[in-house]
């Protein structure tokens, strides 16, 4: 991974964090609602901004088509989600 996908990936997923915080209610397979997802979506992004690599495998699944991320957030993310998976599903290849 290079020094500028790793910040490209930080600057969306700040994004993202930022319009998940406004929604509410909803809910997807693993979470109850927009709020729950939210909090986890945050923890995820912090623990890998303090170096926790094991979470892009987290957030690779969270952002997939169909997954997390479009079941809550819907269309107003899907643009950002669709950026956010190309970059993680290049960066979690082993």
């Amino acid at each position: 991974m290079t020094h500028s996908d790793y910040t490209r990936l930080v600057d969306l997923l700040d994004k993202a964090e930022k319009l998940a915080s406004e929604f509410q209610g909803g809910f997807s397979g693993q979470f109850l609602s927009a709020e729950d997802f939210y909090q986890a979506l945050r923890g995820s992004i912090n623990k890998y901004k303090q170096g926790d690599k094991t979470q892009l495998d987290k957030l690779h699944i969270w952002f997939l088509p169909t997954s997390c991320w479009d079941d809550i957030i819907g269309k107003d993310g899907q643009d950002l989600a669709n950026e956010i998976s190309g970059l993680l599903a290049t960066m979690t290849k082993t």
